[in-house]
């Protein structure tokens, strides 16, 4: 489980997400009904959120990845600090992949709930990546606090 693959999830959501509201008209049971769904302001708001956070975790991770190459090359053992700081950013990246679909998933009606539909699939499989406990933030998170106060991780890292 990887980072990565939270990022790649909150990317897949959204992207199904565009392509499922862009030309899909409510069906009158709200306010504003028989509109294109495209033409709400929340929905245009969850479009925006999920896709700067989707942008913000590949940033942290290629930054990450950058730094972990440039200390490889130096044939080092890496730091404590180090390996701290990419554990919170692979943890923190998935944690905006699940802020993603969270914020996709919430507005995608009944139709969200079909097992076939790719923003529900996504959430899932995000999910499943943030509650492992390497990637879990608040495992991780706690880690890095701890670092940070002055006292020893306890944690893999």
């Amino acid at each position: 489980m990887s980072g990565w693959r939270g990022c790649r999830r909150g990317q897949g959501a959204l992207e199904g997400y565009i392509e499922s509201v862009s030309h899909r008209v409510t069906r009158g049971a709200v306010a504003g009904g028989n509109n294109r769904m495209a033409e709400f302001a929340t929905i245009q708001l969850r479009v925006a959120e999920a896709a700067a956070s989707v942008d913000a975790a590949r940033e942290i991770l290629l930054r990450d990845v950058t730094r972990a190459q440039a200390l490889a090359a130096q044939a080092e053992p890496f730091p404590v600090e180090d390996r701290l700081l990419s554990r919170r950013g692979q943890s923190f990246a998935v944690s905006l992949a699940l802020r993603a679909v969270e914020a996709l998933n919430a507005s995608t009606g009944g139709l969200g709930l079909n097992m076939d539909n790719p923003v529900q699939r996504a959430w899932r499989d995000a999910n499943a990546v943030g509650r492992h406990i390497s990637m879990n933030w608040d495992a991780v998170g706690t880690m890095v606090g701890q670092h940070m106060l002055g006292l020893e991780p306890k944690g893999q890292y």
